[in-house]
């Protein structure tokens, strides 16, 4: 295995975080639509305080005339760990084992009179007709829960590599939505989980027990009882099969760049929007309507796959069509 490709010379790419425009040839090719400092207040729930949501509210917590109130939600139950601090700015070593929302919330609120709400829980308890949703979390069931609410407004960014993507829903110019593309993974039930462990022998069950830091009798009762709680919760991680999907690496300053571009479109979103300041921005700046994707690879930014483009439904997708789509046409506001 190489470390680095033999004769690669990496290629110099300018990116405008505002307008999304690429340049190869300098910064000055893409900075014409610098907008200053945008000024916006934020009601917003953020979905994920991870990688790329840390770079988010750092980057609007760098703002200085953003105000208002993000409301970050973080359901991780290990909080902060080891493999977190290269790739989550906002986090240092004392953060370790502590709820990343409420570690966001102490070390970034305040500052322009921005203040950030933590939840340690499912973003989608918080998540109404009126909220205006950021979506920083790549899992496919949490992306169908948070689309089964139908906020006003949603965007969203994800990592996986070297490659990036951001996603502005808008139901009216038939984008596609949180669920589309991403159907979720056969869960085996609770239940039948139970029912292996009935089966098992006792040495069996020592293992599993020593393996998730309890004792052989905890392990029995569960599977007799079932029920919420730390051990359940492990035993279900542990034995239920993989779904199959192939692992993937995090790229600490994909996770950064996804964040501070994730941040970009929330405030131009945000400037749109009555009472805000529209002339900062034309009618054509990305992400608007049908142009609702944005696609870079670091592997090749130049390739004519990255950039924005028109992202159309799912055909498959049951969370936006039908009735569903009509509900979410009349909530979103943009």
């Amino acid at each position: 295995m190489h470390a680095r490709l033999r004769d690669y010379r990496p290629q110099a790419v300018a990116l405008n975080a505002w307008t999304l425009t690429q340049s190869a040839t300098g910064l000055g090719a893409v900075a014409a639509a610098d907008p200053g400092e945008p000024s916006a207040e934020l009601q917003h729930v953020l979905a994920g305080a991870g990688a790329v949501g840390s770079a988010l509210l750092l980057t609007l917590w760098a703002c200085q005339h953003v105000s208002g109130t993000i409301s970050a939600a973080d359901t991780d139950p290990k909080g902060v760990d080891v493999s977190n601090l290269n790739r989550c700015v906002p986090f240092h070593r004392t953060d370790l084992s502590r709820p990343k929302a409420i570690v966001s919330a102490e070390r970034l609120s305040g500052h322009h009179g921005l203040t950030i709400e933590p939840y340690v829980g499912k973003a989608e308890n918080l998540v109404g007709p009126r909220t205006h949703l950021i979506s920083a979390i790549d899992t496919p069931e949490a992306r169908q829960a948070l689309q089964d609410a139908y906020p006003a407004s949603t965007v969203q960014a994800s990592t996986s590599g070297l490659r990036l993507e951001m996603l502005r829903v808008d139901p009216k110019a038939g984008t596609a939505c949180l669920r589309c593309f991403n159907p979720p993974r056969a869960v085996v039930p609770d239940s039948r989980v139970r029912a292996q462990i009935a089966d098992m022998d006792e040495a069996t069950v020592m293992a599993h027990a020593e393996a998730i830091g309890a004792d052989a009798q905890q392990v029995r009762e569960w599977a007799r009882t079932g029920g919420c709680g730390e051990i359940g919760d492990a035993l279900l991680e542990r034995l239920r099969p993989s779904d199959g999907r192939a692992a993937q690496f995090s790229v600490g300053f994909i996770s950064v760049l996804a964040g501070v571009l994730l941040a970009g479109q929330v405030l131009k979103d945000a400037v749109r929007r009555p009472g805000n300041a529209p002339d900062l921005l034309a009618d054509d700046v990305p992400l608007l309507g049908e142009n609702a994707r944005f696609v870079m690879n670091l592997i090749d930014p130049s390739t004519a796959l990255a950039g924005v483009r028109r992202y159309g439904r799912d055909s498959e997708c049951p969370a936006c069509q039908g009735v569903r789509a009509d509900v979410w046409a009349k909530r979103w506001t943009g």
